[in-house]
């Protein structure tokens, strides 16, 4: 499914997956490789 990513400060990332309707936060991720995906 498609998938919603924000960054919220410099370490924390905000992962919402659009199709289950279910989220999950990535730590110190590397924003360089951030996009919104499609799985």
């Amino acid at each position: 499914g498609e998938m919603a990513i924000s960054q919220e400060g410099s370490s924390r990332i905000k992962a919402f997956d659009l199709t289950k309707k279910s989220g999950f936060i990535i730590v110190n991720g590397s924003i360089n490789h951030l996009k919104i995906n499609t799985l």
